[in-house]
């Protein structure tokens, strides 16, 4: 896993590289590049063979090689031909020209600012303030974004002032003259006329594409194995490729201390997984670990997780895979999952409840009056909290792509399909490539491909609830290699800690951070609703973000926003 970064000086004309390990320098045709990159490309084969055949040469493989090779050929249009994640910088030095760009998924992050006399980029938030022109001031409307959003953000936010982040499926062009940044992918709405069984049929062509493409023969691989119906089909394909290898497939799982004595069924999460575990243990003779982690390490390794993100997160649901790819890492290198797949098909209850689809908000933020009651009157005196928030959520909503001719219902499942894509989607996906980054491990996630993605965006949704169940076209298109039982399981979200230890730990640290007069998350919480706050939050059944993240969760992004305001110094202006 690559770090990435550097600053430009116009009036030197030169990049400091923030990350030189991670930097390559090529020379060409009498030109000098350097790139700096973070990411995978699943299709490199493809591209070095057209690159090939128009004559080029490479001197090796190298992720880095190939993308120049492909920039100079193609300019920007090689960005079209990636089938992978990426955050890539590419300097010309002669011409004293930087390119910049992200993958159309946002799978990688890419922040900027810009300087009296240049522009430093990195993908991570911590490297920018290398720099003592890029300072951790954050306005009123950075707060309300962060208190009201989070752990979303705007596509293009970084909280901070001064400092932004590229969206997906863009990329800049800058020098000492001009800065210009251009979309070059998205999603599009068209009307799909294929009947059902063709787009089953293309459903498990591409998904099957993708998964053995993004497991590419590693020897050194693994699946991330729930038992529900998404990790299940990821391990299906992979078991079956490494069988002919004459191998056996390595799976893991996660579990923790005490959920055995207190699970509780719940709409979100209605049944345990390690019975459907072990049903495909069994059916796909895996060589299977479990990994059990304790409550204490959840709450312990808030400080590191919110380092790894750059800024406050999901509380437990981030320690415990940050613990996990850790302990994974012991035993192999790469990790394969089922993530992406709920936001592609349409898995998450707010595609099907009526109250959350016809929601006039993020339908996974339920919460946005109570958030905004325990932020300072100081903050709501000077800037519009709920205004601010819902004008966001129209500005997004205006963004969708739709059909003139649809119905209303179906307009909502693109708005809200989109809204998950651009938003819900990248705090997961900041939580997987980050998370990981403790033991240099890597987790991939096939449904994750925007190839994929872009078709089933214009998949009718009475097909895509195939048989009146959410994701039944995935469902449909590989029940005959899954187990019956487990192809028509309720989705189960990621596990998570039923123990009430848990809740027991985060209180005491909570109660920690609100008793500290010096704690900066005092100067942006209401003081005297601090004691009825935390009653609320022990005591709420609601989800406050998504699915996960209740009562215990949103103390422990509380308790990360103290940690990360502390971290950086962070100065409200």
């Amino acid at each position: 896993m690559n770090n990435m970064g550097g600053i430009i000086s116009n009036e030197q004309g030169f990049i400091d590289v923030l990350t030189p390990e991670e930097t390559k320098v090529y020379k060409y045709n009498g030109r000098t590049y350097v790139v700096t990159y973070d990411g995978e490309i699943y299709n490199k084969e493809e591209i070095i063979d057209d690159l090939l055949s128009r004559g080029n040469y490479l001197d090796s493989i190298d992720d880095e090689e190939v993308l120049l090779k492909g920039y100079i050929m193609w300019q920007e249009g090689i960005l079209k031909k990636i089938e992978g994640v990426f955050s890539i910088g590419i300097w010309e030095v002669e011409s004293k020209k930087l390119f910049l760009a992200r993958d159309p998924i946002g799978a990688k992050s890419l922040y900027y600012s810009i300087l009296k006399d240049g522009i430093i980029f990195a993908n991570h938030i911590k490297y920018l303030f290398k720099n003592d022109e890029v300072k951790p001031e954050v306005t009123y409307e950075g707060i309300s974004e962060l208190l009201a959003l989070g752990p979303s953000r705007r596509g293009d936010s970084a909280i901070f002032k001064n400092i932004s982040q590229l969206k997906p499926g863009h990329y800049m062009e800058y020098s000492s003259n001009y800065c210009r940044i251009f979309k070059y992918e998205d999603f599009e709405a068209y009307e799909n006329k294929e009947d059902f069984q063709n787009i089953a049929d293309n459903i498990r062509e591409l998904v099957i594409d993708s998964v053995l493409r993004q497991y590419g023969g590693d020897t050194d691989a693994c699946t991330l194995l729930s038992g529900g119906l998404d990790s299940s089909i990821v391990t299906t394909i992979i078991s079956e490729a490494v069988q002919d290898e004459g191998k056996k497939l390595r799976t893991f799982s996660v579990d923790y201390d005490g959920n055995d004595v207190y699970f509780k069924s719940n709409d979100f999460q209605p049944n345990s997984d390690n019975e459907w575990i072990k049903k495909m243990i069994e059916f796909c003779d895996t060589n299977h670990t479990t990994i059990k982690l304790s409550n204490k390490v959840l709450v312990d390794g808030l400080h590191e997780a919110m380092l790894l993100r750059g800024f406050p997160g999901m509380g437990d649901i981030d320690t415990s895979l940050m613990t996990f790819c850790d302990n994974m890492s012991k035993y192999v290198k790469v990790g394969l999952g089922g993530e992406c797949a709920d936001e592609v098909f349409g898995g998450y209850p707010w595609f099907h409840k009526d109250e959350l689809k016809k929601s006039d908000f993020f339908p996974w933020i339920r919460s946005i009056n109570e958030r905004s009651e325990y932020i300072n009157d100081e903050i709501k005196e000077k800037f519009d909290v709920l205004d601010f928030a819902k004008n966001i959520y129209n500005d997004e909503i205006n963004k969708v792509p739709k059909l003139d001719s649809e119905t209303d219902e179906e307009k909502r499942i693109r708005e809200v399909g989109y809204l998950t894509y651009r938003w819900f989607l990248p705090v997961l996906l900041e939580r997987q490539d980050k998370m990981a980054r403790i033991s240099d491990f890597k987790i991939r996630a096939p449904f994750c491909n925007f190839k994929l993605m872009k078709y089933v965006y214009n998949i009718p949704w009475k097909y895509r609830i195939y048989g009146d169940m959410p994701k039944g076209l995935l469902r449909y298109a590989f029940k005959d290699i899954l187990p019956s039982e487990v192809a028509y399981r309720k989705k189960s979200p990621y596990p998570k800690t039923y123990n009430p230890e848990y809740t027991n730990l985060i209180v005491d640290e909570f109660n920690k951070v609100i008793s500290d007069n010096n704690s900066p998350l005092l100067d942006i919480v209401d003081k005297n609703n601090v004691s009825k706050l935390r009653e609320m939050v022990i005591e709420s059944t609601r989800p406050w973000f998504g699915q996960l993240m209740k009562g215990p969760q949103v103390m422990a992004f509380l308790i990360q926003v103290n940690d990360w305001m502390k971290e950086y110094k962070v100065r409200i202006v």
